[in-house]
């Protein structure tokens, strides 16, 4: 249409946004309107911290085919910074290796290095068990400050959806929630009528379908030993009635009608056709029973 348009943005705590169409003769003419609301987004717990960046907001234009210029979604972005302990994997001195090593000794162990130790002492001597060592040696490492901890930082993104985008159509009368029912059901009902018509063609095209079948079996020669005269009489003036109906008084009828009148017609056609198959069997298993 040789129009342009532009937007402006203004915001603080809520954003307002103008869509403006230019056309050729530099006139202008407010389109739409948007006023987000931020505040349910700024009033949570991680827009308060410190640790928080500043707030980000992403905007999602479309064009639609209707050449009406939308917002499709508004967004905030933060990142948060926090603290992460780093947990490493902690190393026994040797002595608290030796310590566990004299714990998992067994009794029998501990006697036959305690009577070891008695009989290579002197008298005037005292001889130390090895658990006693063992606890010392324990008691030592326990007393031992711990390490400090140690900490990294990490950066942990946010996303939050502004849910009210305050759409405002300038120049446009919207309708009522009475005309939005009245029209999704037109909607609906325009629906099912397309798709009542094509079951309807379909049904249709497969009746005619038959009609044009049964007609070539009996313009076959060979396939009137397989009905009497009579009965082919009877069902060719069905066909021609069938035929005479379709383009006629059942040119706009519904599927169930094509359907019902098949049904009729393939009960027939499934005799004709089993009727066959039995003669053509019994001409080839005949003769050589015969012989």
């Amino acid at each position: 249409m040789g129009q342009k348009k532009t937007i402006h943005l203004s915001y603080d705590v809520n954003m307002h946004i103008e869509a403006t169409a230019i056309y050729p003769d530099v006139t202008e003419e407010l389109l739409t309107t948007w006023d987000l609301d931020f505040g349910p987004v700024m009033s949570k717990d991680v827009m308060q911290k410190e640790t928080t960046s500043r707030p980000k907001v992403s905007l999602a234009f479309e064009l639609s085919r209707s050449h009406l210029f939308l917002l499709h979604s508004a967004k905030i972005n933060v990142e948060e910074k926090v603290l992460e302990e780093v947990v490493k994997e902690a190393v026994k001195p040797k002595k608290e290796e030796k310590a566990d090593e004299e714990e998992k000794k067994t009794d029998d162990d501990l006697k036959a290095e305690k009577s070891d130790e008695t009989s290579d002492a002197q008298p005037e001597e005292t001889a130390t068990s090895p658990s006693s060592d063992a606890a010392e040696a324990k008691n030592e490492v326990e007393e031992k400050s711990e390490p400090e901890k140690e900490y990294k930082e990490k950066i942990v993104p946010h996303q939050f959806n502004i849910d009210n985008l305050g759409r405002k159509l300038v120049g446009l009368r919207l309708l009522t929630e009475d005309q939005k029912k009245a029209a999704g059901k037109k909607i609906k009902a325009l629906g099912q009528r397309d798709k009542d018509k094509i079951l309807a063609d379909e049904a249709k095209n497969a009746y005619e379908a038959l009609i044009y079948e049964l007609k070539d079996f009996f313009g076959d020669e060979e396939n009137n030993k397989y009905v009497s005269e009579t009965n082919k009489e009877k069902i060719l003036k069905s066909l021609e009635e069938g035929e005479e109906w379709l383009y006629d008084a059942g040119a706009q009828e519904s599927h169930t009608k094509y359907q019902e009148r098949s049904y009729d017609l393939i009960k027939e056609r499934t005799k004709l056709l089993k009727r066959k198959d039995e003669h053509k069997l019994r001409e080839e298993k005949i003769p050589p029973l015969l012989e």
